[in-house]
This record gives structure tokens, sequence and C-alpha cells, in this order.
């Protein structure tokens, strides 16, 4: 059964894969093993996505983390075929 983390609007995935992270929770008989699950890191972060300071300002669309979750849960579902998500 996949896994999916997410992180912060700002970053990217790649935390998640240092030690502080890694080690505790990605190892054998770990909270998350991943010789039982898949998991998901989707990244967010790219030097040419928009951002309300890109002079879109207000109109720029409102949105949360619940948002971005649903987008992603979509993503895995709709687009990969993913049935089932943590």
């Amino acid at each position: 059964m996949p896994v999916l983390i997410l992180h912060a609007t700002g970053g990217s995935g790649r935390q998640f894969l240092a030690p502080q992270f890694a080690d505790v929770l990605f190892g054998p008989g770990q909270l998350l093993d991943t010789t039982a699950i898949s998991l998901s890191f989707p990244t967010h972060r790219s030097r040419k996505s928009s951002k309300p300071s890109d002079r879109l300002h207000a109109r720029f669309p409102q949105y949360d983390y619940d948002d971005m979750v649903s987008a992603q849960r979509e993503l895995l579902e709709k687009g990969l075929g993913v049935n089932h998500l943590r």
C-alpha cells in the first residue's frame, strides 16, 4: 500500500531522505518499512513555478495544504491508477 508523503509548499521532499528522517522512518522494521510499503514523495518546487509575488498578487488562486493533498491524491489515483493510499 503506498504512503503519500508531502512537504511544505515552498520546499521539496529532499529533507525526508536525510539521516535524521530516513534512518528512523524508512529502515526494515521501522514505521514506514519500504520492504512492505511503497512511498510517494512528490515535489512542487520549481524555479519557474508561479507564486503571489510574480505580479499576480491578489489574483493568485487561494489554496491550502488540504488542497495540495487532494491534488496529489487525485494525481495518484486517476493518473497512476493507485486505488488506495495512506
